[in-house]
């Protein structure tokens, strides 16, 4: 996909400065925002987005329309130059908080657009990562699976496993599956095998995001719940320094940002102990939504489809979904 990269930076108290770079991370332009009209995005998509109170429409189009202003209709102008757009969007101002992946114009929303794939993804630092080449061997994937005795309601994961093989089975892929459940069984998978062995690690179970704190529930020896934040998974991945290429913390509230966007989510904060990127969901999520996501994700992924236009896939196939009529 063509990338682009948008930051705002604080110009004044009262205004921001909008700021487009290319594929290549060179300074294109800029234009002036309204502060005020950030923070009015920001307590409108606090009031009903992250509370799933609806009018969602309205607010992506609102969102459009303050990122693509009349007098700098930069959005506009990108989609009509490229196919297909990946839109790397910065935390700072809480730019994390707004719901991008929401953004429609007057033809719908760009998520579910089914001729021109489009993925907002929030860039949370500026580290270039080294060029990874496509591999002639199948994806390999470690799937945990937690689901605690205490913490209801119990997981589907079986499910979202057949799920991910069976969608993956012509491409190929190596799945390995760990049992436990556990933060120590995890450790045991990635210490027994080398560096960059594992392309995606995929952690399926319950999230809770609780004032400042984010953490995701494992098991502990007994099956009971163990809590463990963004430090205490990245340890697994420092001790050896084997990061794998995508962390997918399928969870609820897993990409949500605590204090209203003031603080990082917990995907953000594994982004920042290194992990090149991490994939997650920022409002409660159901178990057959999320093995649907999972499903087309890894089969792009196992075709050779870059991170970004797999997202796309994955999000215009809940979209699509969505907009069916039940039966």
């Amino acid at each position: 996909m063509e990338t682009q990269r948008l930051e705002v930076f604080q110009k004044t108290e009262g205004r921001c400065l909008l700021r487009l770079f290319d594929a290549q991370d060179r300074f294109v332009d800029q234009h002036d925002l309204d502060a005020t009209a950030l923070q009015e995005l920001l307590k409108e998509s606090e009031q009903r987005y992250h509370t799933g109170r609806g009018a969602l429409a309205a607010l992506g189009q609102r969102l459009y329309a303050w990122l693509n202003p009349t007098e700098a209709p930069w959005l506009d102008g990108m989609r009509q130059e490229h196919r297909d757009l990946c839109l790397y969007i910065t935390v700072e101002q809480r730019l994390r908080h707004l719901p991008w992946e929401l953004l429609q114009d007057r033809g719908g929303f760009l998520c579910g657009d089914p001729n021109r794939p489009f993925a907002p993804m929030r860039r949370v630092h500026d580290r270039v990562l080294d060029g990874i080449e496509t591999q002639n061997r199948p994806l390999r994937i470690l799937f945990m699976a937690s689901s605690p005795l205490d913490v209801h309601p119990v997981l589907a994961f079986e499910d979202e496993e057949a799920l991910i093989l069976e969608a993956t089975r012509r491409a190929g892929l190596d799945l390995v599956v760990e049992e436990s459940g556990s933060l120590e069984g995890l450790a045991d998978w990635i210490d027994a095998h080398d560096a960059g062995y594992f392309d995606v690690v995929h952690l399926t179970g319950h999230a809770e995001v609780e004032g400042d704190r984010a953490v995701f529930v494992f098991e502990n020896r007994l099956g009971h719940a163990e809590r463990a934040n963004a430090e205490d998974i990245a340890r697994v991945f420092q001790a050896s320094n084997r990061f794998p290429r995508l962390l997918f913390l399928s969870g609820c509230l897993t990409g949500a940002a605590p204090g209203q966007g003031k603080l990082p989510s917990l995907c953000e904060k594994l982004v920042e102990a290194g992990v090149p990127a991490v994939l997650g969901w920022a409002l409660a999520v159901g178990d057959h939504a999320a093995s649907q996501a999972a499903e087309v994700l890894y089969e792009r992924l196992a075709s050779g489809v870059g991170l970004d236009l797999a997202v796309a896939h994955a999000r215009r196939h809940l979209h699509d979904r969505a907009a069916q009529p039940h039966r």
